[in-house]
C-alpha cells in the first residue's frame, strides 16, 4: 500500500468516526463504534500538497503547525471526551457529578481555543479557512450545551454549578449564533437541516432560558439591565435567523413563531392579561410575516417554472391561518419537537393573569 493509500485511509476512517459521533448526539442512541473495535493510526498532520502517489515519506510537521489537516486531526484528539458526554447523555444514567462537569468542560474549552488558533495565521482572510474554523468549532461547541443546558434551568437555581452553566451555555450560544463571518457557512446554517438546524434550535432555547431567568431574578428592577439588553439582542439575532431560514425554504414556522414571541414579553412593560394578549399578537405577526415570506418564495419559484415552460405550480387558495399553527394552543402542550423547551419558558408568560387563551382573541 502506498504512502497515499494509507493516508487516504487513515482520513477517511477519522471522518467515519466523526459522523458517527454527531449522528448519536443527533439521534440519541448508543455510539456504533466504540474506540475497543480498532486501532487506526491518526493521519499524519500534513498538507495535501505534501502527498502524491509519489511520496514515499511524509515531511514531519508541529502537532501545532496549522496544516490542511490540523482541524481533523483536532477533532480527532477531543474525540474520546466527547464520546463520553454522548456515552453518558445517550444511556440509563445521564448526570454527571460536578468534578466531572468541570473537566469535561476544561477540555472542550481548550479544544475551542486550540481551533482559533487556526485562524491565528489566517492574515489574508482566507474564506475557505474561516469556513473550517466554524464548522469544527460547530462540531465541538454543540456539545458544552448538550452538558450545561440541562443545568443551567430555572430548576436547578439552587445548584451550586448553576451559574457556571449558565454562564457556559450563554458564551456557547453566542458564539455558535455569530461565528467568524463566512457567507458560504452563513448559507450552510441557513438551509442545512441535522446539526445546523439543531444549532438555532439549541443556542436559542439557552438564550431565551437565560433571557427568563433573568428577568425573573430582577423582576422587582423597572429598566431592564445591560445584560438584559445583551440577551434581548441575541434572541433578536436568532429570530432573523430563523426568519432567514424560512425565506430559504424552511417550513416549520413553529420555532420562528416562539422565538418572536419569546422576544415580546422580555421587551413588554405590561403584566397579567395586557401582556398576553401582545404576546399572542405576536405570534400573529410572526405567522402572517412568515406567510408572506412563503407566498413570495412560492412566485419566485412559478416564474422560474414558467420560464422553463413548465406551467404553473399547483396550490390552492389560503391565507396565513391556514398553516396548522395556531396561536391560541396550550402553550404547554407536549410537542413532538426539538425546541419543545421554549412551551415551558413561555407558559410563564401566557400563565400569569388567569385568562385562557381562547379562540375569541384575534
Amino acid at each position: 500500500m502506498t504512502v497515499l493509500q494509507a493516508e487516504l485511509r487513515k482520513r477517511l476512517w477519522a471522518t467515519i468516526l466523526e459522523m458517527n459521533l454527531q449522528a448519536s448526539l443527533d439521534s440519541g442512541v448508543p455510539l456504533a463504534i466504540s474506540f475497543d473495535d480498532f486501532d487506526t493510526s491518526s493521519p499524519r498532520n500534513v498538507n495535501d500538497q505534501d502527498i502524491s502517489e509519489s511520496t514515499e515519506t511524509l515531511p514531519y510537521y508541529e502537532e501545532t503547525t496549522v496544516t490542511d489537516m490540523f482541524l481533523q486531526l483536532l477533532l480527532l484528539k477531543y474525540l474520546r471526551p466527547r464520546s463520553e458526554i454522548v456515552r453518558r447523555m445517550n444511556g440509563a444514567y445521564s448526570s454527571f457529578s460536578q468534578d466531572e462537569v468541570q473537566s469535561l468542560t476544561s477540555t472542550l474549552h481548550r479544544a475551542c481555543r486550540e481551533c482559533n488558533a487556526s485562524l491565528a495565521g489566517n492574515t489574508n482572510g482566507d474564506a475557505t479557512e474561516v469556513f473550517k474554523h466554524n464548522m469544527a468549532d460547530l462540531l465541538l461547541r454543540r456539545f458544552l450545551l448538550t452538558v450545561h443546558r440541562p443545568l443551567a434551568t430555572a430548576s436547578r437555581i439552587s445548584e451550586p454549578g448553576f451559574h457556571f452553566s449558565r454562564k457556559v451555555c450563554l458564551d456557547s450560544a453566542t458564539a455558535l449564533l455569530s461565528p467568524p463571518h463566512n457567507s458560504d457557512f452563513y448559507h450552510l446554517t441557513f438551509i442545512g437541516g441535522g446539526i445546523f438546524k439543531n444549532r438555532i434550535i439549541h443556542a436559542s432555547l439557552a438564550i431565551c432560558s437565560d433571557l427568563f431567568i433573568d428577568m425573573e431574578e430582577l423582576k422587582s428592577v423597572e429598566w431592564p439591565s445591560t445584560y438584559r439588553k445583551m440577551l434581548i439582542d441575541s434572541l433578536r439575532e436568532a429570530v432573523r435567523q430563523t426568519t432567514e431560514r424560512i425565506r430559504l425554504g424552511e417550513t416549520n414556522l413553529r420555532l420562528n413563531m416562539k422565538l418572536n414571541v419569546a422576544l415580546c414579553r422580555a421587551q413588554c412593560a405590561d403584566s397579567g392579561s395586557a401582556r398576553q394578549l401582545k404576546m399572542i399578537e405576536a405570534a400573529q405577526e410572526s405567522l402572517k410575516a412568515a406567510y408572506a415570506v412563503m407566498q413570495s418564495r412560492l412566485s419566485v419559484m412559478d416564474g422560474k417554472r414558467l420560464e422553463q415552460g413548465q406551467g404553473h405550480l399547483e396550490h390552492s387558495e389560503h391565507d396565513w391561518q391556514s398553516l396548522g399553527l395556531s396561536v391560541n394552543e396550550d402553550w404547554d402542550e407536549s410537542y413532538d419537537m426539538p425546541d419543545i423547551g421554549l412551551d415551558e419558558l413561555l407558559w410563564l408568560g401566557l400563565g400569569e393573569g388567569g385568562i385562557a387563551v381562547s379562540d375569541e382573541v384575534e
